[in-house]
C-alpha cells in the first residue's frame, strides 16, 4: 500500500510540473489535459485507473459543478461497468462528493468545492475501477481481444444548450468531445501487445509487466485494443507509420488491411487536407459491427478479415479511415447530428473507391451499397423514414431506419448537391470544412453556410427538404414540344411531381436527344408541376428525366417523343421581317426629306 501511494504520489507530481505551454492546443486554444494511469488485469477483467484531468474553463461563464460521462455502466448487462472510487481536487487537496447519474448511470456530475470562473484551471484526480464486459463489442471482450472504447472517463461538452449529457447509443455513437492532448501509462502483462491512440513512446518492464507510455495529441477519446495472440505489419507512407493488428488465421488480409488504409489516408489526405497525426492503426476486434473510429485508430471486426469479402472490408476500413476527417480532426455533436459525421464519412467512401479505381468502380460502390439499399429500405419500410437531420434520439424504437437514412440516404443526398454544383465547387466545401473547424466542432448549419459561401449561391431550397423533412422526390414528363425561333428552337417541357403532393424547389436533369448526339440540360423546377422552357440550337427529337437517378427518388424515365409545333415559326418570322420593313421605310423617308432640304445630295 505504501509503495503504491509513492507511486501515486509521483504520478501526480509529474502531473502538476507540467510546464502550462503544454496546455495550448495546435490552434492556440486551450486544451485539456489527460493524464491517466491504467493497470490492466486479464484474470480479473478489471483496469484500475486514475484520471488526473487539468481543465481550463475557457467560457463566459462561472460552474459550481462539471460532469463527465463514464459510459461502461451502458454495459452492466453484459457485466461490464465502472465504479467511482474517489475524486480528489489537486489544488485545494479535498476531495469532492459526486454523483452518478442517467437513466442508464453514465453520467458524473462533480460538485465543485470551489467556483470555476473564466480562464480558472482545475485538476481532478479521479480514482475508479473498470470492469471489462463479456461481449464482442468496441468496448468488451470476445476471442482473446481485449477493446476498450470509450470506456473511460471524459469530460462532457458545454455549449449553447447546456452540459451535453446524452445516454449511450449502442446502434451508433453519442459521443461529442472537445480534443485533448494525452498522457496514458497501461500496466500489462508483458504477453500482451497494444494498440492505442495516439503513439508509444516509452515501455519498462518489472516482474511479468510493462508499462506503456502513450501520448496524442489534439484527440477526442482514448482509447486501446490488448492481445496476446496479435500479429503486426507496419508500412510507411508520407511520414506516417501505418500499422495492421490481425490475428495469425487473418493472413495476408492483415497485410491488406495496412494497404487499403495507406489508400485512403492518400487520396483524402490529397482532396480535404492532410492527416496530422504521425501514426494510424487499424485493429482487428472481434464484434458485431463492421468497424468503429477513433482518433488515430479504428477497429475493424474479425469477421471483415476474409478473402470472400475483400470488397465489403475494404469499403469499411475506407468507411472508418474518412472518420477520422469527419468526426476525428472536425468533430461534432454525434448525439444531435450524427449526419455530419456519418453522412460525410460515407460519401468520403465512395470517392475512395473512385479517387483509388476509377469513376465507374466509384458509380458501382455508390449504387450497390448506397442508394439502391436506400431503396430497398424505403420500398419495405416507408413508414419508419424521418428526415436526415434528425437525432440520435429519434431512432430509438427503430434503430435498424438510423443505418438507412443517416447513412445512406446521407451520402445520396451529398451525391445530389455535387451534381447540382458541379466537382471543383463541391470538393472546395469539404476542404474549406475541414480547415475551418479542424480541431473545432462544426454543425449542420456550418456545413449549409460554408457550402452557400463556396458556391455564392442560396441553398436553403436544397437543404430544407432533403435535411429536414422526409420522403423522396419523384417526378414525370407529361408532354414535350418544340417550335422554330429565330434564332434556334423553343422546347417547352411539361413536367408533373408526383411524389410528395407538396410543392418543393428542386434542380433536375433532362436528357435531351438530337439527331447529332445525347446531352443533359439542369432544369429549374419551381412547383409539383408546371411548363419548363428552355431555348435550344437544335432540334430535340425525345427527351427523358434523369435516366441515370442522379436525384434520390426513381423518377417516371420513359422516353417522351418531342412534338413538333409550326404555330410560331411565322409569328416570329414576321415580327422580325416587319420590323426591318419598318426601319427601311423610316430610312427611306428620313433620306428624301434630307435632300429636299439640301443637307444630303
Amino acid at each position: 500500500m505504501l509503495k503504491r501511494c509513492l507511486i501515486m504520489s509521483l504520478f501526480i507530481a509529474y502531473f502538476i510540473v507540467i510546464s502550462p505551454s503544454s496546455l495550448i492546443s495546435k490552434n492556440g486554444n486551450f486544451s485539456d489535459h489527460y493524464l491517466m494511469k491504467l493497470d490492466f488485469y486479464s484474470e480479473n477483467f478489471t483496469i484500475n485507473g486514475y484520471t488526473i484531468l487539468s481543465h481550463i474553463n475557457r467560457l463566459d461563464k462561472t460552474f459550481k459543478e462539471i460532469y463527465m460521462h463514464i459510459y461502461p455502466n451502458a454495459y452492466k448487462s453484459y457485466g461490464g461497468g465502472i465504479y467511482i472510487h474517489s475524486i480528489l481536487n489537486l489544488g485545494t487537496k479535498k476531495y469532492l462528493k459526486y454523483d452518478v447519474m442517467g437513466d442508464d448511470k453514465t453520467v458524473l456530475r462533480i460538485y465543485l468545492d470551489t467556483e470555476l470562473k473564466k480562464f480558472d484551471k482545475i485538476i481532478l484526480n479521479i480514482s475508479y475501477t473498470i470492469y471489462i464486459p463479456h461481449i464482442g463489442d468496441r468496448f468488451g471482450f470476445n476471442r482473446d481481444i481485449y477493446a476498450l472504447g470509450n470506456c473511460f472517463p471524459i469530460l462532457a461538452v458545454y455549449d449553447d444548450e447546456g452540459w451535453n449529457l446524452d445516454p449511450y447509443v449502442f446502434y451508433g455513437e453519442s459521443f461529442y468531445s472537445h480534443v485533448a492532448d494525452y498522457d496514458v501509462y497501461i500496466k500489462i502483462e508483458k504477453g500482451f501487445i497494444i494498440a492505442a491512440t495516439g503513439i508509444l513512446v516509452n515501455t519498462t518492464y518489472s516482474n511479468g509487466y510493462k508499462i506503456e507510455h502513450w501520448v496524442g495529441k489534439n484527440i477526442r477519446e482514448f482509447a486501446f485494443v490488448a492481445s496476446k495472440f496479435f500479429e503486426v505489419y507496419e508500412i510507411l507512407y508520407n511520414n506516417i507509420t501505418i500499422y495492421s493488428y490481425y490475428l495469425p488465421e487473418a493472413g495476408s488480409m492483415g497485410i491488406r488491411a495496412a494497404e487499403i488504409a495507406m489508400r485512403a489516408l492518400k487520396v483524402y489526405g490529397e482532396h480535404y487536407g492532410p492527416y496530422v497525426y504521425p501514426e494510424y492503426r487499424v485493429v482487428a476486434v472481434d464484434f458485431w459491427a463492421g468497424g468503429m473510429e477513433y482518433p488515430s485508430l479504428i477497429m475493424i471486426a474479425t469477421s471483415l478479415y476474409d478473402p470472400n469479402k475483400r470488397e465489403i472490408f475494404e469499403l469499411v476500413i475506407a468507411h472508418e479511415t474518412g472518420h477520422q476527417w469527419w468526426y476525428g480532426m472536425v468533430g461534432n455533436d454525434e448525439n444531435d447530428e450524427p449526419w455530419l459525421d456519418e453522412g460525410l464519412t460515407e460519401y468520403t467512401t465512395i470517392m475512395y473507391f473512385e479517387w483509388t479505381y476509377g469513376r465507374a468502380t466509384g458509380r458501382r460502390i455508390f449504387n450497390k451499397y448506397y442508394k439502391n439499399s436506400f431503396y430497398r429500405f424505403m420500398d419495405r419500410y416507408k413508414s419508419y423514414d424521418k428526415p436526415i437531420a434528425s437525432t440520435m434520439y429519434d431512432f430509438r424504437g427503430a434503430s435498424f431506419a438510423y443505418f438507412y437514412i443517416v447513412y445512406k440516404k446521407g451520402a445520396c443526398v451529398l451525391d445530389m448537391l455535387r451534381y447540382i454544383l458541379g466537382d471543383d465547387i463541391f470538393f472546395n466545401i469539404f476542404r474549406t470544412l475541414y480547415n475551418r473547424f479542424r480541431f473545432k466542432i462544426a454543425t449542420i448549419r456550418d456545413f449549409i453556410n460554408i457550402a452557400e459561401e463556396v458556391s455564392g449561391r442560396d441553398l436553403d431550397w436544397f437543404f430544407d427538404f432533403w435535411l429536414y423533412d422526409k420522403g423522396l422526390v419523384k417526378y414525370r414528363i407529361k408532354n414535350a414540344t418544340i417550335s422554330s425561333t429565330f434564332s434556334g428552337y423553343r422546347l417547352n417541357i411539361y413536367i408533373v411531381q408526383e411524389e410528395p403532393s407538396y410543392n418543393i424547389e428542386m434542380i433536375v436533369p433532362i436528357l435531351l436527344k438530337t439527331s447529332s448526339g445525347n446531352r443533359y440540360v439542369w432544369v429549374w423546377v419551381n412547383k409539383t408541376s408546371g411548363i419548363i422552357s428552355i431555348d435550344v440550337d437544335e432540334k430535340v427529337l425525345s427527351i427523358q428525366i434523369d435516366p441515370e437517378d442522379y436525384i434520390l427518388g426513381r423518377d417516371d424515365t420513359k422516353v417522351v417523343t418531342v412534338v413538333e409545333e409550326i404555330s410560331s415559326i411565322p409569328t416570329d418570322f414576321l415580327i422580325q421581317a416587319l420590323s426591318i420593313f419598318i426601319f427601311c421605310v423610316i430610312d427611306a423617308i428620313l433620306i428624301t426629306y434630307l435632300k429636299r432640304k439640301g443637307v444630303v445630295k
